[in-house]
């Protein structure tokens, strides 16, 4: 799971602005609850549960609440609605300008919340229960790997895993292909790690075996999926930083 982690922690840091618009608007409906609190919260750079609230509401009798703010200060990336037992959440993306409906159910939470007015949110909640799946496959591997009996059944597991982390590599890849200049492909570039070519390399003589080689490819691919011509992101380079250096 530490991979996971690994990308909660980096998914977390990412931000974006788009100065045309100003602050959010979301409605938000849980069933469930009622009378009770409800904080919109961030992340800066690390993970649960080091957090931070930007803004709170209560939830009414019907389990309504709304947030809404024209603070032009506001810049967006991945937030949480955290329920007031400080316990259950779910994530999504909030961008700048946003005006958003959420749907959700208490008991199922993190997982089943639905969105109006934001594909990118319900393609986001396709990627969180994507990662439930290869999160319980990395479980199981896990724990095939810490019972395998020789050196060829820990091959095998170890194979499986690298073929599932591919899997996840390429989800990434392909979203971020067929949908460029969005809030979760800036995301999911930024996410990228090198992948060394594979085979055996060599220096300029051609003998030699090169056995730097993988670290040097990794150092200077490492920034790839940035795009520091972006004047908008200028500002959150500080955050892109911190975030990468874990």
């Amino acid at each position: 799971m530490k991979r996971i982690s690994l990308v909660v922690m980096l998914l977390a840091g990412m931000a974006m602005s788009s100065f045309a618009r100003n602050g959010y608007t979301i409605h938000l409906k849980v069933a469930g609850v009622k009378d009770s609190m409800v904080y919109l919260v961030h992340y800066y750079g690390k993970a649960l549960p080091t957090i931070y609230k930007r803004d709170s509401a209560r939830f009414d009798k019907n389990g309504m609440a709304d947030f809404k703010t024209d603070d032009p200060t506001f810049i967006g990336g991945i937030y949480m609605m955290l329920m007031s037992d400080h316990k259950t959440y779910f994530e999504f993306l909030l961008d700048n300008g946003a005006d958003l409906s959420i749907n959700a159910d208490l008991a199922k939470l993190p997982y089943g919340v639905t969105f109006k007015n934001s594909p990118e949110n319900e393609q986001f909640q396709a990627y969180v229960d994507f990662l439930k799946g290869y999160g319980g496959k990395q479980d199981a591997l896990q724990k095939e790997f810490k019972a395998a009996k020789n050196a060829a059944d820990s091959a095998t597991v170890r194979k499986e895993a690298q073929a599932s982390s591919k899997a996840l590599i390429t989800y990434r890849r392909e979203y971020a292909a067929k949908h460029p200049g969005t809030l979760l492909s800036a995301i999911f570039n930024a996410l990228q790690t090198p992948q060394v070519p594979e085979g055996p390399h060599f220096l300029a003589d051609g003998v030699t075996r090169d056995s730097t080689f993988a670290y040097n490819y990794y150092k200077a691919h490492f920034w790839d999926g940035f795009n520091f011509q972006d004047e908008k992101r200028d500002s959150q380079n500080k955050q892109y930083y911190a975030c990468r250096a874990y």
